[in-house]
C-alpha cells in the first residue's frame, strides 16, 4: 500500500515502533478475553473482516470496505436500538456463536474454507437470519474472484456489473417488515469517505445485482433498476442481501 510521505512521516502511525507495545497488550488481554468462557444477552452479532485488506490488489474494495468499516460500523451501527455484540470475523470459530438470532456480515468478502463452513454451519438454522452486505465470499486468496462463491456463502445467485460508481438503492416493495416502517422514497447511497483524496474518483466496482427467481425483490438500483436488496430463505434460515453501502 502506497504511503507518500518521505522521512519520518513515510511510516503510518500504526507501524511506528513507538505503537507496537500497545497493540501487543490490546492482543494479550484479546485473547485472554476470548480464551474465557462467557455468554452474551444480546440478539445480533456483528462480524468485521480486517482479511479483506489482503484480497486489494484482487479487486478494488477500498471505498466498500470504508464503507462497511468506518460509515457503517462506526456511525451507523451504534444507532440500532437492540444490544448488539461485535466480532472479528475468525471469532466465528468461538464455541459462544450460536446463541445469536441475527447475524450481520459487514465485509466478509474474502474468507477461508473453514470460516465459510463454519458461517454456514451457524446462520442455516432454523430461527436465524443473516444481513450480507456488498459480496460475501467473493474473494478466493487461492484461485481469484468468483461469483459463485457469493452463491456458496449466501445463497443469492448474482450478476456482476464491471464498472465502478456511486450506486443508489430505492426502495421498491414496502410490504415487507424489513423496510415497512421506512419513508415512502427511501433511498440508500454510500457515503464518501471524509479523508479520501478530493481529486480521486470514488466509486464502487464491480457493483453486484441479484438475480435470484427464489428472491423477494425489495430494492432496485437507480441507475439500471437492478435487484439491489433481497430476502430469501434458505432452509430454516432467512437471508438478507443488500446494496454494497
Amino acid at each position: 500500500h502506497p504511503w507518500p510521505r518521505s522521512g519520518r512521516r513515510s511510516v503510518p502511525w500504526q507501524g511506528h515502533m513507538s505503537q507496537i507495545p500497545t497493540m501487543r497488550a490490546f492482543k494479550t488481554l484479546y485473547e485472554q478475553m476470548a480464551a474465557y468462557p462467557s455468554s452474551s444477552d444480546a440478539d445480533v452479532a456483528v462480524f468485521i473482516n480486517n482479511a479483506d485488506v489482503y484480497a486489494m490488489d484482487l479487486v478494488r474494495i477500498h471505498d466498500v470496505l470504508v464503507n462497511a468499516q468506518v460509515n457503517t460500523w462506526h456511525v451507523e451501527i451504534p444507532k440500532v436500538a437492540s444490544e448488539f455484540d461485535v466480532y472479528h470475523l475468525p471469532d466465528v470459530s468461538l464455541p459462544n456463536m450460536s446463541g445469536y438470532k441475527l447475524y450481520v456480515f459487514l465485509n466478509a468478502y474474502n474468507v477461508t474454507d473453514q470460516q465459510r463452513q463454519r458461517i454456514k454451519d451457524l446462520v442455516r438454522r432454523q430461527g436465524v437470519t443473516s444481513l450480507w452486505l456488498y459480496l460475501p465470499g467473493y474473494v478466493d486468496m487461492a484461485n481469484g474472484l468468483d461469483p459463485a462463491g457469493v452463491k456458496d456463502l449466501t445463497g443469492f445467485e448474482i450478476d456482476l456489473d464491471h464498472e465502478e460508481r456511486m450506486p443508489t438503492m430505492k426502495v421498491s416493495d414496502y410490504s415487507h417488515p424489513l423496510v415497512s416502517g421506512l419513508p415512502t422514497d427511501y433511498m440508500l447511497t454510500p457515503k464518501r469517505y471524509r479523508w479520501a483524496p478530493i481529486n480521486r474518483v470514488y466509486g464502487i466496482g464491480p457493483i453486484p445485482e441479484i438475480v435470484d427467481n427464489n428472491a423477494s425483490v425489495l430494492g432496485r438500483y437507480e441507475h439500471n433498476n437492478g435487484a439491489a436488496l433481497a430476502v430469501k430463505s434458505i432452509g430454516g434460515e432467512k437471508s438478507t442481501q443488500p446494496t454494497p453501502t
